[in-house]
């Protein structure tokens, strides 16, 4: 029998992780999303995970894993593919009519530039085909990685004359458009072509990268974000005027569906080369996908349900230093607020609420603004908050507005803060460090991060990830409606002293576990105050909602009727206010039930960041590091924390590392560890017998056979001859 069959079976088994993997990647804007594209898709990533040059500030336990981290990638490094949501938006672009695009501002933008960059082609063919060609081959030698040179210089060949040919066919954007069209019906057909391959992951890379440099990032950014809220609403980007306000849940998965035809082309082409002029073909393709950026929850959840293999990375950068990277300081809060859905919702209500209160006339919203100068001073906001209500307003783009309205907003517009918060791994950038590839410890963080990703076990948790895998199982036990949150305190040791979740009280019933229907008929009263009970104002409210509900009970479906006391009450008395909340946030329950003498000095662990109450909780209890996943929007840190003497101040750190399922998959071994090291012949004991064995040969080749055995016998413990085999029977025959 084979003695490496072992070898094979965990060979087989390791395969599984080696041979497959996606990597969603999400964050704000300017967060360095795209450095971290850059170096997962690097060849030599990893010759950058060294071990720190500067030992300052590790343990000696920390340095032991970067030299198994650095060894191990070493010898199975494989570079990432880049796929660009905005490949996958521009062929939306494409599914539209170009006569249509001509009556959308953002359409028609995009449309000149594409035409613009077409026409500049006609007269420098080579500087397109270049671009064209520079992302072809860039993908072709990931996939090829670690291939026959002679295969890679083949594949150069044929996609080079590839190139050639298409620049010299594309002089029009008619002809872009019916390129498209045909390779998206054979892609429909589940057809994957070498052609389907040039243009999606060359052709669109180059255009993209062209029309951001004509447009600039403003621009570019504010149509490409307009053109991803349209996708998820209607599953295309313009169809006519009159289905401009289109909402069709159906297609809520569109943009994810064609992005997932991209990663098939990846995932077929060992076949396409196969089908080309290239000798030899593959051997043991590999195909390692990442995928840049993800802007919305629910097309990361389509990922998640059909690939086991695929992980949602959020990259978290400084504030400051994105909007220092950015430029443009308004232009820069405009965008990140359509990233942040909540602040995108308050502020549509803010000026709702104010209209409806101020407005007496028949003119339009619109119009309304427009004629308030005191508008920015009334509501109290800024003039990127200004000119994003403007924008809310405005007739001519009425999609977010009717989001807003028809409460489909989570499911069509960008939620960064929401894909962050249900990410599964953590990685900052630190724009300090102005090249990426000095930024060393995010390239040590992707470099464990791969690691585990294609061994899972070879590693132990870190003391982050312990703590905040225990805050983010913790805030499983909200019962709130609006959002979850866990908290962790700890010892300056990282031991775990407490932990919390955002609830009601103790003895006071869960908002999720509370139903209005009960509350109207009083029954089950001790789930509900005195107040809701009895007070007439608050009575008459159910009331007007209990009457409207009378006809639509039955389209809960079976689903409990639970409400927010807050929102119900921030409606009556006509102001908002986070102190009329029910619950208890997590990380005031986790510093309560700590008690501030314990935490002195410690650590808090939080699924997102205090808000101004917990920071002043935080404080007074002198926590010296706060942990945080999402950043709470507010002024805790600037105004609460920073102040007083710098040495008592907690300092804020982006978590950095995997939770949640990610956590579970990285650090469960396939199969033990020790029976691996045996099952490939790895066993130190294993060695060693076959060490004694080789020179019990040379023993008995010089000495004779007896010689061995006797050596052997001491070596054992007992005789080889034939009685002492059985000490038991020989005893039992003496007798």
């Amino acid at each position: 029998m084979d003695s490496k069959q072992s070898s094979k079976f965990v060979n087989k088994l390791s395969e599984q992780n080696r041979k497959f993997c996606i990597i969603g990647l999400t964050g704000k804007i300017c967060s360095g999303t795209s450095d971290v594209c850059r170096l997962l898709t690097s060849p030599d990533f990893s010759d950058n995970v060294t071990q720190p040059a500067n030992t300052t500030g590790f343990s000696m336990s920390e340095i032991r894993e970067h030299k198994v981290i650095y060894r191990y990638l070493h010898h199975h490094w494989q570079p990432f593919v880049e796929l660009r949501v905005t490949s996958a938006i521009l062929t939306f672009l494409m599914d539209s009519e170009l006569n249509v695009l001509e009556n959308n501002p953002n359409g028609n933008l995009v449309r000149k530039s594409i035409e613009k960059i077409l026409s500049d082609s006609i007269k420098n063919p080579a500087k397109f085909q270049s671009k064209i060609l520079e992302k072809i081959v860039k993908a072709d030698q990931i996939l090829c990685y670690n291939q026959d040179s002679a295969l890679t210089s083949s594949h150069f060949k044929i996609l080079e004359k590839k190139s050639q040919e298409f620049v010299k066919k594309a002089v029009s954007s008619e002809i872009i458009w019916s390129t498209w069209r045909s390779i998206r019906a054979c892609l429909d057909r589940k057809e994957f072509t070498m052609d389907s391959f040039i243009f999606c992951y060359g052709v669109l890379p180059a255009l993209k990268d062209l029309i951001k440099k004509d447009l600039g990032d403003g621009p570019f950014t504010t149509a490409f974000q307009y053109f991803g809220n349209r996708i998820r609403a209607s599953g295309s980007i313009i169809t006519s005027q009159e289905k401009e306000n289109t909402i069709n849940a159906e297609k809520l998965f569109a943009l994810s569906e064609r992005i997932n035809q991209f990663v098939k082309i990846l995932r077929h082409y060992p076949l396409l080369e196969a089908s080309s002029d290239t000798k030899p073909p593959l051997t043991n393709p590999v195909t390692f996908v990442i995928i840049n950026n993800f802007k919305n929850i629910f097309e990361t959840y389509y990922f998640k349900k059909r690939y086991s293999a695929f992980y949602l990375m959020a990259v978290s950068c400084d504030d400051q230093k994105r909007q220092a990277k950015f430029g443009d300081i308004v232009q820069f809060k405009l965008a990140d607020l359509k990233e942040n859905l909540s602040s995108g919702k308050k502020l549509f209500n803010l000026a709702d609420d104010y209209i409806k209160s101020r407005k007496k006339t028949q003119e339009s919203e619109t119009d309304f603004i427009n004629r308030s100068k005191t508008l920015c001073e009334d509501l109290g906001v800024g003039t990127a908050e200004f000119q994003f209500i403007k924008e809310i307003f405005a007739p001519e783009k009425p999609l977010r507005r009717i989001a807003y309205e028809s409460k489909t907003a989570s499911f069509i517009l960008q939620d960064v803060m929401t894909c962050i918060e249900n990410a599964d791994i953590f990685v900052t950038r630190n724009r300090e460090e102005a090249d990426y590839k000095c930024d060393y410890p995010l390239i040590r963080s992707l470099g464990r991060i791969v690691t585990l990703i294609l061994h899972p076990g070879l590693l132990t948790p870190t003391k982050l990830e312990r703590c905040m895998q225990i805050a983010m199982t913790a805030k499983l036990n909200s019962g709130c409606l609006s959002r979850q949150v866990g908290a962790v305190v700890t010892d300056s040791e990282y031991n775990i002293l407490s932990l919390g979740w955002n609830d009601a009280p103790c003895g006071v019933e869960s908002c999720l576990r509370r139903n209005l229907f009960d509350l109207l008929r009083k029954h089950d009263s001790e789930a509900y105050s005195k107040y809701e009970l009895d007070d007439p104002t608050f009575r008459a409210y159910l009331d007007k909602i209990n009457s409207a509900l009378i006809n639509a009970k039955e389209n809960l479906n079976g689903l409990p009727m639970a409400f927010c006391f807050k929102d119900i009450y921030q409606d009556i008395i006509k102001q908002r206010d986070q102190i009329y909340t029910r619950a208890l946030h997590g990380e005031e329950r986790a510093l309560a039930a700590c008690g501030n003498e314990r935490a002195k000095g410690g650590y808090l662990f939080t699924t997102s960041s205090p808000c101004e109450l917990c920071a002043k909780k935080a404080k007074e209890a002198n926590i010296s590091k706060i942990y945080y996943i999402e950043q709470y929007p507010g002024i805790s840190h600037s105004h609460v924390i920073e102040v007083g003497d710098p040495n008592t101040q907690a300092q804020y750190e982006f978590f950095v590392g995997a939770v949640g399922s990610a956590y579970v998959r990285f650090y469960t071994p396939l199969i033990p560890y020790k029976d691996e090291l045996d099952a490939i012949h790895f066993s130190a004991s294993e060695f060693h017998k076959n060490a004694l064995r080789n020179e019990n040969r040379k023993v008995s080749s010089a000495n004779g056979s007896e010689k061995m055995h006797t050596d052997f016998q001491e070596y054992a413990g007992f005789s080889l001859s034939k009685e002492s085999h059985y000490p038991c029977q020989e005893q039992q025959e003496r007798q």
